[in-house]
């Protein structure tokens, strides 16, 4: 199987990617776009999901 340990994917569109089985161990997910992805027995030990205060943010914009 795959072994991605601590990739970094944020931000990345991961749409019907195929991860089952995979050692993510440490995987900087934040803010991916995983529509339709397979996790099945993936193994996301200390992943790094979307940090909400970063992703607002990246996002933010000055009022008009």
């Amino acid at each position: 199987g795959v072994k991605g340990q601590y990739a970094d994917f944020s931000r990345s569109r991961l749409l019907n990617a195929d991860f089952s089985s995979a050692d993510m161990t440490g995987m900087n997910m934040h803010r991916i776009d995983d529509s339709g992805t397979k996790w099945r027995n993936t193994i996301l030990k200390n992943a790094r999901k979307t940090d909400k205060d970063l992703a607002a943010a990246e996002t933010w914009q000055a009022p008009n």
